[in-house]
């Protein structure tokens, strides 16, 4: 089993304290599915958080808190970024991060390139 398949497990398994309409029920799930983008290193750190316990509750604290920040407005693409702020996880993965490719030359526009 990979340290991936643990954290999602123990999430699974605090998620279980809550009734599915409950708000840490559903952060559980987004935490969940970040756990499956993690490296195995990063799901490592994410399983000793969950065994100290209440990290449902800090991710939904963090949560929440930005969205009082943002006229109660928590975007889904803010979530990922957010969980990872609350649990201690770096921004993104150095294994996961796009390589974006330079440009041939600088300041010179290949019209090519637009088709």
């Amino acid at each position: 089993m990979t340290m991936r398949e643990k954290a999602i497990d123990a999430i699974a398994e605090a998620q279980k304290a809550y009734k599915p309409d409950d708000k840490h029920y559903f952060v559980a799930e987004d935490l969940k599915e970040l756990a499956g983008s993690l490296s195995e290193t990063e799901a490592a750190l994410l399983c000793e958080d969950l065994a100290a316990g209440e990290v449902l509750q800090n991710c939904e604290k963090e949560i929440r808190v930005y969205a009082r920040a943002h006229s109660g407005c928590c975007p889904a693409r803010m979530v990922p970024s957010l969980l990872r702020k609350a649990c201690g996880l770096p921004e993104e993965s150095p294994d996961a991060a796009p390589t974006q490719a330079q440009p041939a030359s600088a300041g010179r526009i290949n019209i090519l390139d637009m088709l």
